[in-house]
């Protein structure tokens, strides 16, 4: 398309009739998901008219809605996007009440993009404002309490920029305080039915395992290891010798006959590597073994065709149960808990409407280190 083209129609997204608006936005459109288009576009100030038409009529609203996510595609479009304030606008519009279900989602598509970089996350969380952490609060809130009606759930996008804030030592701060009392509120979610959901929110617990202070917390007086067991917990009986120290929502009695083990590579590699970072410290790995973290462990080892988790169950139990732990051991007591490089879970790549797949991209820059340290046997 030609750039003298490109700047007109651009022009046209501020036209005082709306039918001329949605033209515009319809020949656009194609633009924003083309890499060339996109280039096209930077030679543009089209973040500004877009991030505008969020508030036009519900058609125009959609297609402007759909527009920027596919901009976020390019992590530039994502820093404009996140300097035009944007954030406001779009948790209002997660929250009206009157919004089309489409149109909620596409708002909460947009949040989850714009925080899968630093700077995004750091604006949605407010970090040095006034009001810091009440948009993000506004977010758990829907989330935690707002209905799905018809089986349609707009608000799961909500979990994976959620997992994308707690990245930041402010995002954790926020879910990790007592006071709010906004952890546990987010552990059932580990059992929802809902993909985004469960990858969203196991990746806010790996994501504050490594704040070793402030995750002692949720270990006491939360049922975090618990929520963390369950999607791993198969139907098999164990002994009652297994459940003596198991929480009882993970006993014979307990588990339905229809129940299954978590099928999600993901979500399963999220659960061990949260297990794997409590294991830091001497007291947590004591925690585990006397919370009946083996014989799940053992049980799940059995029926977990990827090579890859199953290094990972070993590594944990080698550290949480090593002196009855039957299957292959490592030869030096030290483990690497994370093998690739990298360690806080990283942020959702960027999605497009039309794609319902969740993909991952790079995590954000100065995240803390996964190794760890040398450790006595227990």
């Amino acid at each position: 398309m030609d750039a003298t083209v490109v700047k007109e129609l651009v022009g046209f997204l501020s036209h005082s009739r709306p039918d001329v608006r949605e033209l515009a936005l319809e020949n656009l459109s194609g633009l924003t998901v083309d890499p060339d288009g996109r280039e096209f576009l930077k030679k543009e100030d089209v973040t500004r008219p877009l991030c505008r038409l969020i508030g036009d009529s519900k058609k125009i609203a959609k297609s402007a809605l759909s527009c920027l996510i596919n901009l976020c595609a390019d992590e530039e479009f994502i820093n404009a996007i996140v300097e035009r304030n944007i954030f406001p606008a779009l948790v209002d519009g997660v929250k009206d009440k009157d919004s089309l279900p489409e149109i909620v989602e596409l708002n909460a598509m947009l949040i989850n993009n714009l925080t899968s970089t630093e700077k995004g996350s750091a604006k949605l969380l407010g970090i040095g404002e006034p009001l810091a952490g009440l948009h993000a609060s506004k977010l758990i809130d829907t989330l935690v309490f707002k209905e799905r009606k018809d089986g349609k759930d707009p608000y799961s996008w909500i979990a994976l920029a959620l997992m994308n804030i707690t990245q930041l030592k402010d995002g954790r701060d926020l879910v990790l305080n007592p006071d709010r009392a906004v952890f546990p509120l987010l552990l059932p979610f580990v059992k929802d039915s809902n993909l985004n959901r469960r990858r969203g929110v196991l990746g806010v617990m790996k994501n504050c395992c490594f704040d070793t202070e402030a995750i002692a917390w949720a270990l006491k007086e939360t049922e975090m290891i618990p929520a963390l067991l369950y999607p791993l917990r198969g139907t098999e009986q164990l002994s009652a010798e297994d459940m003596q120290d198991m929480h009882h929502s993970l006993h014979n009695n307990a588990i339905e006959s229809t129940k299954e083990r978590e099928q999600d590579v993901e979500c399963k590699k999220l659960i061990l590597e949260s297990f794997l970072l409590l294991c830091k410290t001497k007291q947590n790995r004591e925690l585990l073994q006397n919370s009946g973290v083996y014989p799940i462990l053992r049980e799940y080892e059995k029926v977990e065709p990827d090579d890859v988790l199953n290094d990972k169950i070993h590594s944990l139990v080698d550290l949480v149960m090593l002196a009855d732990w039957q299957g292959p051991r490592h030869p030096t007591k030290r483990v690497e808990v994370i093998e690739e490089k990298q360690n806080e879970s990283t942020p959702s790549k960027p999605q497009e409407p039309a794609k319902e797949e969740i993909k991952t991209q790079q995590p954000k820059k100065e995240q803390p280190k996964t190794s760890l340290p040398e450790i006595e046997e227990i």
